[in-house]
């Protein structure tokens, strides 16, 4: 049976995708955000926390990352790049300032995220058979303006601190190894 409120969020999404403008797109997201009611409010909140508070998403982030740097092709590096900034953007929401935005602010950063987490949706539709580049290379772009919204208002900076925390959390302390860093 499938979850009616993911349902309806996709539902969203791929509103958002098909807007016309990214600041349409903005104001379509900006509506869905004001029209939330509490109880719903509560259940996003409450999945949110058992996101930030489950160290395989910064793993899962981590080995994105890692993959790829490595990737065999061009187009693999790119797809796994794409993954990678999406799951970040998802990320964001577990950093102090999330919580203190208004609305119009993270649909500022959101519309372009979640554009290119269902265009990356949309180019992997026939993988591996295909890749529909003009689908993955709008999401790379969106992405990349998500990470940059998130840079100019303070969220980059502490989400980079996040991640870093769970890996040290993680990283054994006894190699002495220094512990690995990431996005800068």
């Amino acid at each position: 049976m499938s979850d009616p409120v993911n349902e309806a969020f996709k539902k969203v999404i791929q509103e958002i995708y098909w807007t016309e403008t990214l600041e349409e797109a903005e104001e379509v997201l900006l509506e869905y955000l004001n029209m939330i009611d509490e109880d719903l409010r509560e259940y996003l909140l409450e999945k949110r926390k058992k996101i930030c508070n489950d160290p395989t998403s910064v793993i899962e982030l981590v080995r994105l990352n890692t993959a790829a740097e490595v990737a065999d092709s061009a187009q693999a590096a790119k797809i796994l790049l794409t993954k990678s900034l999406i799951e970040s953007g998802f990320l964001f929401q577990c950093t102090p300032t999330w919580a203190k935005l208004d609305n119009k602010t993270k649909a500022w950063i959101l519309a372009p995220l979640y554009k290119a987490s269902y265009g990356l949706e949309l180019a992997l539709k026939e993988w591996p058979k295909k890749v529909d580049e003009d689908h993955l290379d709008n999401a790379i772009k969106m992405a990349s303006i998500a990470l940059e919204r998130a840079e100019e208002i303070g969220v980059l900076d502490e989400f980079k601190e996040y991640v870093d925390n769970v890996v040290d959390e993680l990283a054994s302390d006894e190699d002495g190894k220094e512990k690995p860093k990431f996005l800068g």
